[in-house]
C-alpha cells in the first residue's frame, strides 16, 4: 500500500522535472559540526569583504586553502559543494578548479569556480561554506568565510 502511492508521485515528480528541464532537488542536510574536518577558505581570494551580487552572470571563486597541516591533494574535488550559511538544501558543484598556490605561501591550494546565481545568495546573507569530503578517509570537511550582498 505505501509503495503504491509513494512510486506515483515520484515518478511524476521526476518526469515534471525533465519536461520543464529542471533537475529535481533533494534536500540535504549540514553535518553537525563536530563531524566535520575544519579547513579554510577563501572566498574571491585577496580582498575583502568578499562582496557577493546574487543577480551577476558570472562566477564566484572560492579557494581552499593547503598548509602544512592540510594538503588539498586529499579532497575528492567531486564532491566539493557551495552554498550561503545555513542552506545546505542550495549547495551547488562548481563550474570549474585549478590546483594553484592562490595566497603565495608555498602550498596548493584549490582554487573553485561557481555560478553565483546557482548558489541562491539572499539580501542578509553574511557567510557561505564550502564542503565536500577527503578521497582516503572519507571523511567530510567545511569552511566557511565572510560575505557581503551587494546590489539589488
Amino acid at each position: 500500500m505505501f509503495k503504491s502511492k509513494i512510486l506515483p508521485v515520484l515518478v511524476c515528480t521526476v518526469i515534471g522535472s525533465l519536461v520543464l528541464g529542471i533537475a529535481p532537488v533533494f534536500a540535504q542536510e549540514c553535518p553537525p559540526e563536530h563531524e566535520m574536518v575544519p579547513v579554510t577558505i577563501d572566498i574571491k581570494p585577496g580582498g575583502y569583504p568578499n562582496p557577493i551580487n546574487p543577480n551577476s552572470a558570472g562566477l564566484t571563486p572560492v579557494a581552499l586553502l593547503g598548509s602544512a597541516t592540510f594538503d588539498v591533494a586529499s579532497v575528492d574535488t567531486g564532491t566539493v559543494t557551495f552554498h550561503p550559511m545555513g542552506r545546505c538544501e542550495q549547495a551547488v558543484p562548481p563550474k570549474r578548479l585549478a590546483f594553484t598556490d592562490v595566497n603565495n605561501d608555498g602550498y596548493t591550494d584549490i582554487l573553485f569556480h561557481f555560478k553565483t546565481r546557482d548558489v541562491g545568495f539572499q539580501p542578509g546573507d553574511t557567510a557561505a561554506c564550502l564542503h565536500g569530503t577527503l578521497l582516503e578517509t572519507g571523511e567530510h570537511f567545511c569552511g566557511h568565510d565572510d560575505i557581503v550582498i551587494v546590489g539589488r
